[in-house]
């Protein structure tokens, strides 16, 4: 099988918010919030750019949006106190009052926890119209399942896009380029990247101009090994650098050639984690892409 070389830094489709490094296991918090970082005219910058502790008083007077700052605030402990419970409170109530991308939030922080309500407050961020929660969903269920469910998720990513939502539009593009869930539809995939370009994701403008590489690949999931998750495997403590050669499939879903570095317990939990990432699947001819990556651990 034809094979493509994927640039070492992957795309990444859902982007930390948490206290969390890339390709490095940190101490996290219980809760961990992984929506991306987008604002717009529902959630400006406003007091969250002046620094979480200017929320106080707006948030306190009834405004959602600056209580969802004040609740990223405690939860990264940044500006004031870290207090992950005081967040989750906050979120839960811009959720009931309504303001949709405090539902999207809230689930991706309670994920972990409780996927069975994280996916209904997921479903209500969606239909509420925050994208960011069209796209949880497409890649923390619909992706996730085994097999990868492409029909559900390209209807997920359908509705966030509508919503314009950057990297809805972006992923939404792969699928109908690739026709992974939908029928094919290059004009399809062009507006819909021209949508994600226009929304702030610089990835999809060279896709908008038919600038296409020989692989269009973004990734859906792409997590990391928790600390909890090296102690519950035994996992002795030190710097570990793990290397990691994989593929992936026509599905998207990673193929593990190789995993090098570490106690074997390490390279066990790494394999594992790496064939649960998902991409964007390729289209019909297209090469597998192939990548080469280094995964470090600091263990105390």
């Amino acid at each position: 099988m034809p094979t493509a070389l994927l640039p070492r830094a992957l795309a990444v489709a859902l982007s930390c918010l948490a206290a969390c490094e890339r390709g490095r296991a940190t101490e996290i918090p219980q809760v961990r919030l992984e929506p991306p970082q987008d604002a717009d005219g529902d959630y400006p910058p406003t007091c969250g750019e002046l620094g979480p502790a200017t929320c106080t008083a707006p948030c306190s007077q009834g405004d959602a949006a600056a209580c969802l700052h004040l609740a990223e605030g405690h939860l990264e402990g940044a500006g004031v106190p870290r207090d992950p419970a005081r967040a989750i409170a906050l979120m839960r109530n811009a959720c009931d009052d309504g303001f949709a991308r405090a539902c999207g939030y809230l689930a991706a922080a309670i994920g972990r926890q409780d996927l069975p309500q994280a996916k209904a407050l997921a479903t209500t961020g969606c239909e509420r119209g925050y994208g960011g929660a069209c796209v949880w969903m497409a890649a923390r269920v619909s992706a996730a399942a085994t097999p990868p469910d492409w029909r559900e998720a390209a209807q997920w990513l359908a509705r966030g896009c509508a919503a314009k939502h950057p990297q809805a539009c972006l992923l939404y593009g792969d699928l109908l380029h690739a026709g992974a869930g939908v029928r094919r539809d290059p004009d399809g995939a062009e507006q819909a990247w021209r949508t994600a370009c226009d929304h702030g994701a610089e990835p999809a403008c060279a896709l908008a101009e038919g600038l296409l590489p020989e692989v269009v690949l973004h990734a859906l999931l792409d997590d990391n090994p928790s600390v909890a998750q090296l102690r519950e495997r035994g996992v002795p403590p030190g710097h570990w650098r793990v290397q990691v050669d994989f593929c992936v499939g026509t599905s998207g879903v990673p193929k593990v050639n190789r995993v090098d570095g570490g106690p074997e317990s390490l390279r066990t939990l790494v394999r594992e984690t790496v064939e649960r990432w998902r991409f964007t699947p390729q289209a019909p001819g297209s090469p597998a892409p192939c990548s080469e990556t280094t995964i470090e651990f600091q263990l105390g």
